[in-house]
């Protein structure tokens, strides 16, 4: 059974060990010996990072945790009392891994954490920047964040770079399992869209469009499988947006052949 602990923020489980003392808590994880220090290697390089569960429950609402194993490893270290009433897998909708390259990156990601101040009345619930807009009754946000943060966990699981038990994940994919399909659309520069700024969000304009087969395992774009096509009433834009979706669509096909900087592009991954 995978057993979860609140590590900072609103009713954190690591209250009893640290209280209100911040900079302890912070000091304590980012040591050398605690057990959130991960390798992660790519090629011949190799970098470390602290690795904290990023769980997103179904308010939308997010924790950051660590699993039973770490705190169990970590109580020895601190020579603490085990932590008690974990959370359990079901839940959050998702947990997913999340990196820190050392103390100040963390302690961006703490504040956003911890609750306001009171000024004089109470306050219920969790009402720190990072959830507050996620405590409405009802509110099933986390349905739509979980499925990026699945997204990530895919990507990772298909690269061999995830720990399935600790995340909650039971079944191996294999990449031989899998189709993979990228498809890209561009749309018309706001600098070249006339009309209100309402309808460029409600009615954006789409300039071109294209697609490709991804082969596994090896994430290469199929050199048979790629298409590409423009939108016929976008044959009367200027030139030079033509050249910038060109660009957006063939970085997309090529990812290693050009920038995308100047370029509005939304990609979509299935």
């Amino acid at each position: 059974m995978s057993l979860y602990y609140k590590v900072v923020g609103y009713h954190a489980h690591t209250f009893s060990w640290f209280e209100y003392d911040k900079r302890t808590l912070e000091s304590a994880i980012t040591d050398q010996n605690s057990p959130f220090w991960i390798i992660e290697t790519n090629g011949d390089e190799k970098n470390k990072f602290i690795e904290l569960i990023f769980g997103v429950r179904y308010s939308g609402a997010t924790d950051l945790l660590m699993t039973h194993e770490q705190m169990v490893t970590w109580a020895k270290q601190l020579k603490k009392p085990r932590l008690q009433s974990p959370y359990h897998l079901s839940d959050f909708e998702s947990l997913s891994p999340l990196w820190f390259t050392g103390l100040s990156h963390l302690q961006v990601m703490f504040k956003s954490y911890e609750p306001p101040p009171k000024k004089g009345r109470p306050m219920s619930g969790d009402r720190s920047q990072a959830n507050r807009d996620f405590s409405t009754p009802g509110n099933d946000s986390g349905l739509v964040r979980a499925r990026y943060e699945h997204g990530r966990n895919f990507y990772r699981i298909l690269r061999g770079k995830l720990d399935l038990q600790k995340f909650g994940l039971r079944r191996q994919l294999y990449p031989n399992m899998l189709r993979l399909i990228v498809l890209g659309f561009n749309i018309l520069p706001p600098e070249l869209d006339e009309r209100s700024h309402h309808e460029k969000l409600s009615d954006p304009k789409i300039t071109d469009i294209a697609w490709g087969a991804i082969e596994m395992p090896g994430f290469e774009f199929s050199k048979e499988k790629r298409r590409h096509f423009f939108l016929p009433a976008m044959r009367l834009v200027p030139k030079v947006c033509h050249n910038y979706c060109r660009l957006g669509v063939m970085s997309m096909l090529h990812p290693r052949s050009v920038t995308k900087d100047k370029m509005t592009q939304r990609n979509l991954w299935i």
